[in-house]
């Protein structure tokens, strides 16, 4: 699992790379990260994606748990403003996991 984190993180910087204002979305499956306290109980996969959100300066605007007690669906922005009205939604057919729902708002030049 530590290697698809690396990978993953090495793709999100290069897909981010340059980009100004940027939203992640996904089910990245990180039990072990306490999105309330930025913090990771002893986990070095869950510390290496926590890392790679803080020092991008990424914020995870999910609130809520998307499956039983933990929040493993996230919306990282680069800019907090951008994203709002982040709304929990009840599964969808046979899931497991709650999904969200939420609206974008940017500027144009």
């Amino acid at each position: 699992m530590l290697d698809n984190v690396r990978l993953l993180i090495a793709c999100l910087k290069e897909y981010t790379a340059g980009i100004e204002n940027s939203i992640i979305v996904g089910d990245f499956n990180l039990p072990k990260v306490n999105w309330q306290t930025n913090s990771s109980c002893g986990d070095n996969t869950a510390r290496l994606f926590l890392d790679f959100v803080s020092t991008r300066g990424y914020y995870q605007l999910v609130s809520f748990p998307t499956r039983e007690e933990n929040i493993l669906d996230l919306i990282l922005a680069s800019d907090e403003q951008t994203v709002n009205s982040v709304l929990s939604r009840p599964p969808l057919g046979h899931s497991d996991h709650f999904f969200y729902r939420f609206q974008c708002s940017y500027k144009m030049c």
